[in-house]
């Protein structure tokens, strides 16, 4: 439960290989994880407030164009050494949260010790405090259809609620 960014997220009930991680999250900026203890795969989860003195656009549609686009521009940086992408942004329900609209991509990104990471990323607005969510399941390539129900299970445990005043 994160009071001051609107929202909650659960591991698997009675699941002991998945694990909150505070410190040793996957990308930076990110509030929460929720790891596998064995397997390389976290549930991140990353927020952004609507400011009502300098609105930023949310739209998750665009938000998600950019932020492909971002993953591709860090291959040219030498962040990265290969960007496939799997699927491009197009809208989906988020499976958590009441099932909002949000848009979605997945691809293969290749660092630069050749170890591949799958990202699949989720992003919405939140009905209950107008926030913007990205939701990202990071781990090796498979990871995610491997454990596909035990990480929905996670996704739909995601809630959003008013923020404090």
């Amino acid at each position: 439960l994160d009071k001051t960014n609107g929202y909650c997220i659960q591991k698997p009930p009675k699941n002991e290989a998945w694990d909150f991680k505070t410190e040793e999250k996957k990308l930076q900026g990110s509030l929460v994880s929720v790891a596998h203890r064995i397997d390389d795969i976290a549930v991140e989860v990353w927020f952004q407030k609507q400011d009502k003195v300098n609105p930023l656009d949310l739209s998750p549609k665009e938000t998600a164009k950019g932020e492909l686009k971002g993953i591709e521009e860090m291959k040219t940086k030498g962040d990265y050494k290969e960007v496939k992408v799997k699927e491009l942004p197009k809208e989906v329900k988020f499976p958590g949260d009441g099932k909002p609209a949000a848009h979605y991509f997945r691809a293969i990104i290749k660092d630069r010790n050749d170890r591949e990471l799958e990202w699949i990323e989720w992003i919405f607005i939140s009905k209950a405090n107008q926030g913007q969510y990205r939701v990202w399941v990071i781990g090796a390539p498979g990871e995610y259809d491997k454990k596909k129900k035990e990480i929905e299970l996670i996704l739909a445990s995601f809630r959003s609620f008013k923020l404090p005043k």
